[in-house]
């Protein structure tokens, strides 16, 4: 998974030459993926805890994510996801989706149920700054990650948050 260790430039594709077409199909497949994911998500979060959540997400299915080739599944989820990010600030630049659900959570949630449906074997993680001097105060940060590398994180959140909550367990 040497592909995971660097990050992709919309001009990449897997083995560094010019996307092919069907890399550049294969990533508004997955962004669009992420989007349903992502409403579904929100639309469920209320009624469920996190455990049900997660264990509902593992069954779900995008009816063309198993058409876009296994080798191209990580790239394509990475852009799609970039894409669907994006798009999804505009909604709320818009006043089309509320604030309150473009959250670190809403977005570990759904990069997660997409790279679940690509056959990544992704781990959901929460955990808590404990640096921060008042625990009043104390920061949460939700994330994904492939392999123990972060996906779509600027920065790893492990340097900063201790992981209190991981699924699926080890």
């Amino acid at each position: 998974m040497d592909i995971l260790k660097r990050s992709l430039c919309e001009s990449e594709s897997l083995d560094g030459h010019l996307p092919s077409y069907e890399f550049l199909f294969a990533s508004p497949i997955a962004g669009l993926a992420y989007l349903c994911f992502r409403f579904r998500i929100m639309s469920r979060f209320s009624s469920l805890g996190l455990d049900e959540l997660l264990c509902t997400i593992d069954c779900w299915r995008f009816p063309f994510v198993s058409s876009v080739p296994e080798p191209m599944r990580v790239g394509a989820s990475i852009l799609g996801i970039r894409f669907a990010e994006w798009f999804f600030r505009s909604l709320v630049a818009l006043g089309l989706v509320a604030q309150e659900e473009d959250t670190c959570l809403f977005r570990a949630l759904s990069r997660y149920a997409l790279l679940q449906a690509m056959g990544l074997r992704p781990s959901f993680l929460i955990g808590i700054n404990c640096a921060a001097s008042d625990v009043e105060k104390e920061e949460g940060h939700a994330w994904v990650e492939v392999n123990a590398l972060a996906i779509l994180e600027r920065h790893n959140p492990r340097g900063r948050h201790v992981p209190v909550f991981v699924y699926p367990s080890a």
